[in-house]
């Protein structure tokens, strides 16, 4: 147990001293237009609005808000995940393909916004490589309700921080989840350094046990870094993901992914990037193309 804490606490405390040192710098790059009597019925005007930004396609998510009154979608439209492992003495070989996963975020405040994630459709094929058997699952997945309050920054190009709360509804069909509500909260920021875009998420879950027994938690860390090949336009991210579960049924996961993303106008986006496992039980690979829209 005390080997899986040092990388939370490296990462908490990474954000914490850049939150610190840069509050000055985000203060005093504060708007001076007052948009807090905007909400989900008095919709923010178009010339108002902040620049898009997306919680997609790496995995750490952003501390900014969708503009009240405004919707944003993100969705997949292909995603593929590949996986190896040896399960009791089995060489198992998973493939998954996600149909359309949708997030519909919807600015309420504008400081905060609603979240709804749906998985539309999954497809997992199941190959038990030693006892020569297949298996294939398919349907709807699970689904999360997310909260996302902005702290401060939301507004700036510096310095951002925000919560995010969640939780999952357990909606798949056909055994493609373990059938249990859980949630989580994360604390998320973003801020510029020497030209690169830094993003960084810390995040406790509370999440079903394989035996069903009750619950465990799980420490989620990650770090992204943002360059832009073509000034507001191509833009490219190297990411380092972890999920180290407190209970010794699982193993930690390690990904290191990578992306790029293409603005074709201010509320449009495309991106593609691929998911790479660094650690055994890791998906090998996850490659991936999307699309982001603000209405």
């Amino acid at each position: 147990m005390t080997q899986k804490w040092p990388l939370s606490r490296v990462l908490s405390a990474v954000i914490v001293t850049f939150s610190v040192g840069s509050i000055a710098s985000a203060d005093s790059t504060t708007p001076s237009i007052d948009k807090s009597q905007y909400n989900l019925f008095n919709l923010t005007p178009i010339n108002l609005m902040r620049d898009f930004s997306s919680d997609r396609p790496d995995k750490t998510d952003g501390p900014r808000t969708v503009d009240a009154g405004h919707l944003q979608l993100e969705m997949d439209l292909f995603n593929y995940t590949f996986s190896k492992h040896t399960i009791d003495g089995d060489s198992m070989r998973s493939q998954q393909y996600k149909i359309v996963p949708t997030n519909f975020r919807l600015g309420i405040l504008n400081n905060s916004e609603i979240n709804l994630i749906v998985s539309t459709y999954n497809i997992q094929k199941i190959q038990d490589i030693t006892a020569g058997s297949k298996q294939r699952i398919e349907g709807y997945g699970d689904t999360d309700l997310r909260y996302k309050l902005n702290l401060f920054g939301n507004d700036t190009d510096g310095l951002a921080m925000g919560l995010i709360s969640y939780v999952k509804i357990p909606t798949n069909h056909d055994n493609l989840g373990n059938h249990s509500v859980e949630g989580g909260q994360s604390l998320v920021a973003d801020f510029p350094w020497l030209g690169f875009d830094i993003g960084a998420e810390t995040e406790i879950d509370g999440a079903r046990n394989s035996a069903d027994d009750g619950y465990h938690a799980e420490f989620i860390n990650s770090i992204t870094v943002h360059r832009d090949i073509i000034a507001n336009r191509l833009n490219a991210y190297v990411e380092f993901y972890s999920d180290v579960p407190s209970n010794n049924d699982f193993s930690w996961i390690g990904t290191v992914d990578t992306g790029l993303l293409w603005t074709l106008t201010k509320n449009i986006q495309l991106d593609c990037g691929i998911n790479i496992g660094v650690t055994k039980d890791a998906d090998q690979w996850n490659p991936f193309t999307g699309i982001s829209v603000r209405f």
